[in-house]
């Protein structure tokens, strides 16, 4: 649906990329990293509101064209920082939509917005009440693709659940991508399939969230093993000996081959396994 090949782009002294990646149908995407680190650049770069320095975008097949009306209605942008509507209601705000998307689904929209004011101007809303407003018109749109940036900042926790299960509903109807740049893990949690990382304006990695989450486990061992066993990815010594693994199953086989046990184990959080790849894939990229 949409792909970058070696994308890169320069603002002041800050340098995105390369980044290349291919966000296919039917998946979340969740892009991770430090504020600084590129996310709302690179949104604005699949957007078309900023261009590559050099390599390619590719939107539903084709060249990214920012006036391709095809391209730019099959696609639905809620930005970081939002504004242009400060002055306007949110009848008006809803009205542009509804004739910039033809299959703009006004009573989902309604179900979306229920208890907040239409006739208020959208500057008078408050913040997590304005991501609401703009999320729910970006769901609305019934595009392909959704591209949103930190969608949940500054919404309650109720409303966030609402929204994150808003946004599983919108990925149940056909064959569409939403790729999501988030702080919070909770909104990685609930709603990610692959998880796709930046750092520095650098690509650090890519990996399918299961891949952080499955098979892992901290082992507090009885003594060291010989070498690095099976499925091992971290070690730490001092105050005893521990093991982080990302396949216990192999793990555990190669302990019982050297005969060492295991005094406690712990399950590994999802933002320690997806540190330590960050940190091992740190050390192979220049």
């Amino acid at each position: 649906m949409i792909s970058a090949q070696s994308v890169t782009r320069t603002i002041g002294g800050f340098m995105l990329g390369p980044v290349s990646f291919d966000l296919e149908p039917g998946l979340v995407y969740a892009l991770i990293g430090p504020n600084g680190s590129g996310k709302t650049t690179l949104f604005r770069l699949l957007v078309g509101y900023l261009r590559p320095d050099s390599g390619e975008i590719m939107r539903f097949g084709a060249p990214l064209l920012v006036d391709d009306q095809d391209q730019t209605r099959r696609l639905a942008y809620v930005p970081e920082v939002l504004n242009g509507h400060d002055n306007w209601p949110v009848s008006q705000v809803i009205e542009i939509y509804r004739r910039s998307y033809p299959s703009f689904d006004t009573a989902r929209l309604y179900d979306y917005l229920d208890g907040i004011d239409r006739q208020k101007r959208f500057n008078r809303l408050s913040k997590g009440q304005q991501r609401r407003t703009m999320l729910a018109l970006a769901m609305a749109a019934q595009t392909d693709v959704l591209l949103l940036d930190e969608p949940t900042d500054g919404i309650d926790p109720f409303a966030r659940k609402d929204m994150q299960q808003a946004i599983a509903e919108y990925m149940d109807i056909g064959d569409r991508m939403a790729f999501i740049a988030t702080h919070n893990l909770e909104d990685v949690r609930a709603l990610a399939d692959v998880i796709l990382v930046l750092e520095n304006g650098r690509q650090v990695g890519i990996w399918p969230k299961d891949d952080l989450t499955e098979g892992w486990q901290r082992l507090w061992l009885a003594s060291a093993p010989p070498r690095a066993l099976a499925g091992e990815v971290d070690r730490q010594t001092g105050a005893g000996i521990v093991v982080v693994t990302n396949d216990i199953a192999a793990t555990q086989i190669d302990l019982a081959n050297f005969g060492i046990g295991v005094v406690q184990r712990q399950a590994v959080e999802m933002v320690d396994s997806l540190r330590i790849l960050i940190d091992r894939q740190s050390d192979t990229v220049p």
